[in-house]
């Protein structure tokens, strides 16, 4: 078989062919530029779109400082128009870490707080100052002069300044005994009042808390005995509370626990707090807060209840002359229960207030306490015990690391309480058809602040019960 091979003209120029064509195409689509002889670069027209942004950004936006971020969490108690806090000027008494209180059991009595072992006043042991051991002096060094005193010298002592020669001070003092001051008279100046630049803080509304929480003596002022079951006391009447930094309308609905919707209810509020929050800044450019309540029937909130707690999440929204703001939380209402509870009018309810600003600033974890506890004669000789010469101590821990018996009988865990106040108070109260002596203990217990974030632990309450003096044949009764 033979093959055919191509002239050499054709293999030649074939490519040659090729190359003038592409050199061709080439020449006809070059840039208008590169005809022009600047085959580098093609400049482009920028074209401006608006307007142009000025020198100085200050002079058109000046900068302003933000406003206050608005918190619902964290409220000062003495900003809140008509609540008295627990402190000394309350009457509210300081209980220690470690100390037992003597409960008042007839009307006009007082607590005390005591050593829960001797039961004498309690008192705070401070440790001696520990003294830094003395000098001893060793003959081996020579001994260091005594370094120049660097004090001024009194007033009475005139002093004269060396000046060196060839040296001329740079201040000379005007005011000589050869001559005399010159200048003119000082004038007190108007005090410039910046009412007008005052700008009210947004509408802040604090997350709903139940009014037994601290806040039951004032919401029962507010409400002034306009509440379903009135014959309930103000701290087991089932209230929500909220705070309002401005006079607003506040509604307030939400759902149980059981998935039931709560139907929507105004809350009320004072006029006359409206009218003190008004004058304090007008007068004094504080802007206070402003309780907000409303009382639940009973019965509603004993249908929703399970163990005599109901548990609701609440929505509240407050409409005001600035704007609106809304809230939402979570919140448990103790519910009174039916039974005949042969110690406590009141039993005991334990309610977490969050954290609380201490006295000096710092967020401190706080619970609020109370309860009632029946204090009569006939109570105490059921007990077996003597009522003429019976005391009853009270003593409180939050435990961590162990339950209430634990505590109570084998001072098991770890107590974090930092400090007590409590309101103690003696009355007498008809209670099932019977005039009873009743103690009402009512306070706030601050928690130790180095605890974590998601702190938790059990408020353990330990009564006891003496009707004999220390070191005498004594009945106890230990609840």
């Amino acid at each position: 078989m033979s093959r055919s091979r191509l002239p050499v003209a054709v293999v030649v120029g074939a490519p040659l062919a090729m190359l003038l064509l592409g050199a061709g195409v080439g020449w006809f689509t070059r840039a208008d530029a590169d005809r022009a002889g600047d085959g580098d670069s093609v400049e482009t027209a920028a074209t401006v779109v608006g307007i142009t942004l000025p020198a100085s950004l200050d002079a058109v936006a000046p900068q302003q400082p933000l406003s206050r971020a608005a918190t619902a969490v964290v409220v000062d108690p003495t900003s809140i128009i008509g609540f008295v806090p627990a402190d000394g000027t309350s009457g509210a008494i300081a209980v220690p870490p470690g100390a037992a209180l003597d409960l008042p059991l007839t009307p006009g009595g007082a607590a005390t707080a005591v050593d829960p072992d001797t039961r004498d006043p309690f008192t705070v042991a401070t440790p001696d100052a520990a003294l830094p051991p003395a000098p001893t002096i060793s003959g081996s060094l020579p001994p260091v002069a005594a370094p120049a005193s660097t004090l001024p010298p009194p007033d009475d002592v005139a002093t004269t300044a060396t000046v060196p020669a060839g040296i001329v001070p740079f201040f000379v003092d005007p005011c000589t005994a050869d001559l005399a001051c010159a200048g003119a008279p000082g004038v007190v100046r108007e005090v410039v009042s910046d009412r007008a630049a005052r700008v009210l803080e947004a509408l802040r509304v604090s997350f709903p808390v139940p009014a037994a929480a601290g806040y039951a003596a004032l919401c029962d002022s507010v409400e002034a005995g306009n509440v379903p079951d009135a014959i309930l006391t103000p701290a087991t009447r089932p209230t929500v509370a909220v705070l309002v930094n401005q006079p607003s309308t506040l509604a307030l609905t939400g759902t149980w626990a059981d998935g039931t919707a709560l139907p929507k209810t105004t809350m009320v509020t004072s006029s006359a707090h409206d009218a003190e929050w008004q004058r304090a800044w007008d007068q004094d450019g504080v802007q206070r807060n402003i309780i907000a309540c409303i009382t639940l029937p009973l019965d509603d909130v004993r249908a929703h209840a399970a163990g005599g707690v109901a548990e609701l999440r609440a929505d509240v929204l407050a409409i005001s002359a600035t704007g609106r703001a809304d809230t939402t939380g979570q919140l448990a209402l103790d519910v009174p229960t039916d039974d005949d509870d042969p110690l406590f009018a009141e039993r005991l309810t334990i309610n977490d207030r969050g954290d609380q600003l201490g006295v000096d600033g710092v967020l401190v974890p706080t619970v609020h306490v109370h309860y009632a506890l029946l204090a009569d004669t006939a109570l105490f000789a059921d007990l077996g015990l003597d009522p003429a010469g019976v005391h009853v101590y009270e003593q409180h821990a939050f435990v961590e690391g162990a339950d209430c018996s634990g505590w109570a009988a084998n001072q098991q865990g770890r107590d974090r309480t930092a400090a007590t106040r409590y309101t103690v108070t003696s009355e007498q109260r008809t209670v099932a058809g019977r005039v009873r002596n009743v103690t009402i203990v009512d306070g706030d217990v601050s928690l130790d602040r180095t605890m974590p974030s998601g702190w938790q632990g059990q408020f353990c309450v330990r009564l006891t019960a003496v009707d004999a003096p220390l070191g005498g044949v004594a009945s106890t009764v230990g609840d």
